[in-house]
C-alpha cells in the first residue's frame, strides 16, 4: 500500500471512530446552531453527518426568507409588539426576551416575563437587585468589600502596595506603589525617565 493511501485510510478510520462515539443533537439544537426556523434545512450536523431537518415555520405576515436571508423568517408588516418577534425598541416580545434575565438585571433569581407593551417585567424575580456595598459582588461591579476578583496592585502594573474596594465599587490603587513611567527607578527597573533608552541623569557618553 502506498503511504499517500495508508495515511487516507488511517484519517478515514479515525473521522469513523468519532463519529461513532458522537451523540447527536436533537432537532431544536440542530436549527438553533445553524440560526435556522422556518422550513426544511440540510446541513452538516454536530457528528458531522449530514441530516435534513424540518425547522419550523413563520408566523404570519412573515414569510421563510422574507427577510433575505434562506430559512429565517422574515419580511411582512412592519414590527408590531405582539408578534411573537423582538424587533426595533421593544425590549421583548411573547417568550422572546433576549439576553434578558433576572440575573442580568441584579436580581437573584427568578422568571423574567414580558408585558403586553413589550416591556420587561421584573414581578417574578427574587432578591433586590445587587447594589454597591451590599456585600454582594454583583456583575457590573469591579469590587465589593474585600472581594477584588482576584486583583492586586501587581495585576494592575505596579510592583507593590495593597489595592482597595472604593465606596463606588471600583478599584483604588491610591495604596499602590511603583510602576514603569512615574519617574523613579524602583522595582526590577535600570531606568525610568520616559525615554525608551539611555539612563536617567546620565548624559550620553562622546563617541571618539
Amino acid at each position: 500500500m502506498r503511504p499517500g493511501t495508508a495515511r487516507a485510510a488511517r484519517v478515514r478510520e479515525e473521522g469513523a471512530r468519532r463519529a461513532s462515539s458522537c451523540e447527536p443533537e436533537s432537532d431544536t439544537a440542530f436549527c438553533q446552531r445553524l440560526e435556522k426556523n422556518c422550513d426544511e434545512v440540510a446541513n452538516l450536523d454536530n457528528c458531522g453527518e449530514r441530516r435534513t431537518v424540518a425547522c419550523g415555520a413563520c408566523q404570519t405576515p412573515r414569510t421563510c426568507g422574507g427577510g433575505g436571508v434562506r430559512n429565517v423568517c422574515g419580511g411582512g408588516d412592519p414590527a408590531r409588539c405582539g408578534d411573537g418577534h423582538r424587533d426595533g425598541a421593544e425590549a421583548c416580545d411573547g417568550s422572546e426576551l433576549g439576553a434578558s434575565s433576572c440575573q442580568s438585571l441584579g436580581f437573584r433569581s427568578g422568571l423574567l416575563r414580558c408585558t403586553g407593551t413589550c416591556q420587561l417585567d421584573s414581578s417574578g424575580c427574587t432578591g433586590a437587585p445587587s447594589s454597591c456595598g451590599d456585600g454582594v459582588l454583583a456583575t457590573t461591579e469591579a469590587c465589593e468589600g474585600f472581594e477584588l476578583r482576584g486583583k492586586s496592585c501587581q495585576s494592575e502594573g505596579f510592583y507593590s502596595g495593597r489595592l482597595v474596594c472604593s465606596s463606588s465599587c471600583r478599584l483604588d490603587t491610591s495604596g499602590c506603589t511603583g510602576r514603569c513611567g512615574d519617574g523613579q527607578v524602583n522595582g526590577p527597573e535600570t531606568c525610568d525617565d520616559g525615554r525608551t533608552t539611555g539612563v536617567t541623569g546620565a548624559a550620553p557618553r562622546p563617541v571618539w
